[in-house]
């Protein structure tokens, strides 16, 4: 997936109210910062992506092992688990 493409996916799905968030990570993107796309497991989940991309990543969306995908959004934080590709922004 480019980065093209994720831009693209992130703006349709914030626009119904978060497009004050959606120019922020824009001008994070802008400034260096990158998508990354993490394959979540038992043995490296949240906790351990926060210490690998830092305290000032994003987290953005999940696809679950099933193909469902889930936004994040002002009202509706992220609850990965096992199995999920966590795509956040770092950087």
């Amino acid at each position: 997936m480019n980065d093209s493409f994720v831009v693209g996916l992130v703006s349709v799905a914030v626009l119904g109210g978060a497009a004050q968030w959606l120019g922020a990570v824009q001008e994070r993107f802008a400034a260096g910062a990158r998508f990354k796309s993490t394959p979540l497991t038992e043995k490296f989940g949240m906790d351990e992506w926060r210490a690998r991309y830092g305290e000032t990543a994003v987290p953005l969306l999940t696809v679950s092992e099933g193909g469902v995908v889930t936004v994040a959004t002002a009202d509706h934080a992220l609850s990965p688990t096992a199995g999920d590709l966590l795509m956040g922004l770092s950087g």
